[in-house]
């Protein structure tokens, strides 16, 4: 059967808000009903999902990958998104995209109890959470975390300058994570399933 043009908008538009956020979207100082968070992300290339989740626990779970709040690589070498006020959320992938034609994709997804930075979404905050390098090893891609939050400042400045001044540290957490994912990707593309973040 087909769709009139009015459900073919409507469900355009369903779809278009339940997308996650990319690099370049604008952004708003957030009200009592949102936090934007900041992290550092490095190489370029360096795919970071972040989705909301919950802990039990100890350990982050998140439902669906349509719970993602985030899908994209770094602008400038950094990501920035809206999170709904204390919602949980977690990196729960990390895609290197090929530098070369024919180069294999390497992902990193923690599950089977690996670590993954989570973090909880403070009402009306802007935050700085890390930044993180993610390191091509033999066994798959390693994070490294450091801090540098006057970097992400001066990122804000250039990009987001309404949120720059408002900028503060966030808390994070490294727990243990179960997506459910690694058990088919573990036979297709290398996998950090052991190592986690670390």
């Amino acid at each position: 059967m087909r769709k009139s043009a009015k459900e073919t908008c409507f469900a355009l538009a369903m779809l278009a808000a339940a997308a996650p956020a990319s690099a370049g979207t604008t952004i708003a100082t957030p009200g009592e009903d949102r936090a934007v968070f900041v992290i550092g992300v490095g190489p370029s290339r360096a795919e970071v999902s972040v989705s909301k989740g919950s802990v039990v626990d100890g350990v982050f779970h998140h439902a669906t990958w349509t719970s993602l709040t985030f899908v994209d690589t770094p602008q400038d070498g950094y990501i920035i998104a809206e999170a709904p006020a204390g919602s949980t959320q977690a990196i729960v992938e990390v895609t290197m995209k090929p530098e070369v034609f024919m180069e294999s994709q390497r992902r990193l997804i923690p599950c089977n109890g690996s670590l993954t930075m989570v973090f909880d979404a403070p009402a009306g905050k802007v935050i700085y959470l890390a930044s993180i390098f993610y390191r091509t090893v033999s066994e798959g891609i390693r994070p490294l975390y450091r801090q540098d939050i006057e970097g992400a400042r001066t990122f804000l400045k250039a990009h987001y300058p309404q949120l720059a001044d408002k900028l503060e540290s966030g808390h994070y957490d490294l727990k243990p994570a179960q997506t459910g994912a690694c058990v088919k990707s573990e036979t297709r593309e290398p996998v950090n399933a052991a190592g986690g973040f670390h």
